[in-house]
């Protein structure tokens, strides 16, 4: 391992363990709501960011040959957990055609993201401006419910999505700063725990 990657891999095996235990939580009590849509959308994005620490521990835990299929792994679960994160905003305001219209064209985009990244040569790293777009793409799609948001909720939202994106500067690392990868997984750490906090207003 080069130096850091033990925190790398056990920043995000906390993240893992975190938002499982907050995972269990938030769908017990959405399932008591008895709203399919809700309960539909909570286990998308339960699923999704999960999958996304455990592909991130796996690669930063795990050595060659076995590394690179684990990289590419983890750059794809960073569109899954994009398109989790939107759906339950979107399924929560009740599903009419323009609703079904702005999940397809999430989930489309962030497929073609996937393909693209499976397609892509080894060793080349996936483009930050993507998975910036895409994000700010499914954060302004989903204000337009802003009706059903509280306060919390709102807040938690727009302080996820902004600390996802100061961290992109950490990850892109112009500055060569040694920890850099490091600071950027607790970036993600503290966007996944926002955008939790704001499903969970949400929904409940």
């Amino acid at each position: 391992m080069y130096p850091g990657e033990r925190f790398n891999c056990l920043s995000h095996l906390a993240g893992l363990f975190v938002m499982l235990s907050g995972s269990v939580h938030l769908l017990n009590n959405v399932i008591n709501k008895g709203d399919p849509y809700r309960i539909a959308g909570v286990f998308v994005f339960s699923t999704t960011v999960t999958l996304l620490f455990i592909t991130s521990s796996i690669y930063h835990g795990t050595r060659e040959p076995r590394k690179a299929m684990w990289e590419r792994l983890d750059h794809c679960s960073i569109y899954f957990v994009i398109a989790g994160t939107v759906t339950p905003f979107i399924l929560r305001a009740g599903m009419n055609y323009q609703s079904w219209l702005l999940l397809s064209l999430i989930w489309t985009l962030s497929i073609l993201g996937i393909y693209q990244q499976i397609r892509a040569a080894h060793g080349v790293a996936p483009s930050i401006w993507i998975y910036l777009a895409l994000g700010w793409i499914g954060v302004i799609s989903v204000l337009r419910e802003w009706q059903f948001f509280s306060i919390g909720s709102l807040s938690f939202l727009l302080i996820g999505a902004m600390l996802y994106t100061i961290g992109t500067l950490f990850y892109s690392n112009r500055w060569q700063f040694r920890h850099a990868h490091g600071t950027w997984h607790l970036f993600v750490l503290g966007g996944a725990i926002c955008h939790y906090f704001s499903i969970r207003f949400y929904v409940l």
